[in-house]
């Protein structure tokens, strides 16, 4: 029978203070990585919310298009500019463009009283968009994490 058991072959040849020296170097390097971590999705996350925060003044112009009811309906170009929102958010992941088109939860748009049904239809449209960029921004800021493609948190 060996003395020492299974693992007697593993006897250190340095001794438990370069062991232990050793251990520290690991945590240290890993908080490090932690820490470049986080700071970087902090960088992300401030690109993020400009980037959306730069779609907001042309969907209140659309929006406020949507008033003067002596001109046309701006669908198409309320239509071209939420897909250009929602092909932004596909690059943060598809979540983000099903929530984006999805106004469960927001409440009530706020908008002046309209006779054209057309045109309140599109500036509902646009306030709802505007509301749920709004909502992203405020998680953002909060939270200060980005989800990722598949989800989760980063």
């Amino acid at each position: 029978m060996v003395i020492g058991g299974a693992f007697s072959y593993l006897k250190p040849k340095i001794g438990i203070p370069v062991l232990i020296i050793l251990f520290f170097v690991g945590i240290l390097l890993i908080i490090r990585a932690y820490r470049h971590r986080d700071k970087s999705a902090i960088g992300n996350k401030d690109k993020i919310m400009a980037e959306l925060a730069n779609f907001i003044p042309e969907g209140e112009r659309i929006r406020e298009r949507c008033y003067d009811q002596k001109n046309p309906v701006p669908e198409q170009v309320a239509l071209s500019w939420a897909e250009d929102v929602a092909t932004y958010l596909d690059s943060l992941g598809s979540h983000y463009r099903t929530t984006f088109y999805n106004s469960d939860g927001l409440g009530t748009a706020k908008i002046p009283p309209m006779y054209s049904s057309e045109h309140q239809k599109i500036a509902l449209f646009i306030s709802y968009r505007l509301m749920r960029i709004q909502q992203f921004l405020a998680e953002f800021r909060l939270d200060g994490q980005v989800l990722d493609k598949d989800g989760s948190r980063t």
